[in-house]
């Protein structure tokens, strides 16, 4: 590897770094978090017995919900966002058992240097999946 090669690397880490998504997880509940407006995020929480949570219930900034899938090897339920509006915005995920916690995130949006992408085209409405 050349010098400047070598020189290059941390640079170039640092830089996909900062392109990385944010997970959030149970643990997460109730906590305030911040974010860039066009960030993509994560919602992990286990699977839950009775079957697949709510749709998630989203209120204040745009946050756009963008799919919901199952990692059945994790054994967890994933919902994937986009910070798209600058704002305050509350997330809930609500268990479909009475024993299960309801997940309650909320999120504050700073403006970010470029408006959110939209993986997958405009194809979905907001607060779709």
């Amino acid at each position: 590897m050349t010098l400047h090669a070598r020189r290059a690397v941390p640079w170039v880490l640092l830089m996909l770094a900062g392109c990385a998504e944010t997970d959030f997880t149970e643990d997460d509940s109730g906590r305030t978090v911040e974010l860039s407006q066009g960030s993509g995020f994560f919602v992990r929480l286990p699977r839950l017995p009775s079957g697949p949570r709510q749709t998630p219930d989203i209120k204040g900034a745009l946050i756009r919900p963008l799919e919901k899938k199952i990692d059945a090897a994790a054994n967890q339920e994933v919902f994937q966002f986009v910070a798209e509006g600058v704002g305050d915005a509350v997330i809930r995920i609500a268990p479909t058992e009475p024993s299960a916690p309801e997940f309650v995130i909320q999120v504050h949006v700073l403006p970010g240097s470029k408006p959110a992408a939209m993986p997958g085209g405009p194809s979905k409405p907001p607060g779709s999946y």
